[in-house]
Parts: C-alpha cells; sequence; structure tokens
C-alpha cells in the first residue's frame, strides 16, 4: 500500500528549508568549493549569493543578478529571491555607493515587506522566487552603485 495515495489521489510533500550547508551539499560542493564566498563555476557570483537567487553553483550564471532603472530621481533596484533561502542563517541586504568606495546605504530583506528596511518591497509570489525590489532616492547624487550582500551565520 502507498502511503502517499489517499482516496486515489497522490499527495505531494515538501521538506523543510536545509540551510546554506544543505544547499551545498545537494549540489556536491565540498571543501573550499563549498564555502559562502566561493564561486565554483567561475561565474563571479559566490555561492551565498547564488543560494539566495535560486541559481546553480556548479553552472555559470548568463544573466545579471540585480536589474536596476532611474525613475523621477529615485534608483530601483530589483531581484529574485528563492523561496528555499529564506533560512535563518541567511542575512540579505542591498547596499548602495555613490563611488564604489563608501557603502553607505544598507537595505535590510526581510521575509516580507514589514520585517524589511523601509524602501524594499517584498512580493511574495507563492512557489515561484519572491520578487525584491528596493527603492533609493538618488538626490543630488548624479550616479549610484549596488550591491547584493548576502552573509551566512554558521
Amino acid at each position: 500500500e502507498n502511503p502517499n495515495l489517499q482516496e486515489g489521489r497522490i499527495l505531494s510533500f515538501t521538506t523543510a528549508p536545509l540551510g546554506f550547508a544543505g544547499w551545498a551539499g545537494d549540489f556536491g560542493l565540498t571543501d573550499t568549493s563549498s564555502s559562502a564566498n566561493s564561486d565554483p563555476d567561475g561565474d563571479r557570483i559566490p555561492n551565498a549569493v547564488e543560494y539566495v537567487l535560486g541559481s546553480d553553483p556548479a553552472s555559470a550564471t548568463q544573466t545579471a543578478p540585480l536589474t536596476a532603472t532611474i525613475n523621477n530621481g529615485d534608483a530601483t533596484v530589483t531581484f529574485l529571491r528563492g523561496d528555499p533561502s529564506e533560512t535563518a542563517d541567511i542575512t540579505v541586504e542591498v547596499e548602495t555607493s555613490p563611488d564604489l568606495v563608501a557603502w553607505p546605504n544598507h537595505f535590510l530583506v526581510g521575509a516580507d515587506t514589514v520585517s524589511s528596511s523601509p524602501g524594499v518591497n517584498v512580493a511574495e509570489n507563492g512557489s515561484d522566487p519572491d520578487t525584491v525590489t528596493i527603492t533609493v532616492a538618488l538626490g543630488m547624487n548624479p550616479k549610484s552603485f549596488a550591491r547584493l550582500r548576502v552573509t551566512v551565520t554558521p
């Protein structure tokens, strides 16, 4: 008798998020290739960021992880966050800089908009990746840069 079969229907089961170490193990990453800052596929995106974006650390990513637009004096930075990366061992921030030297603006990305920094909107897309949008007032700065910072706590 099949325990997943009930009244002629197959039930689906999901597992709890693995955390970063479990995710790295599922991709066969070991030793130094499994660290948060490693980049075993050479696409210049560290493992921790690949985890958050839901991309494969063993296959070079072909698309830019962040997109940015400028509208009415505000910069808008957008990226997709994979649901499995919403684990207690991960902190996600977007940092902005006028000069690539100092990174004075930090936007914490929480599980939802309410638990995030002001200016961060998290759109939950069901089982699809969440759409994270950060709005940054540029003020008098003629340019601005953004980076995604992911911290893994062991």
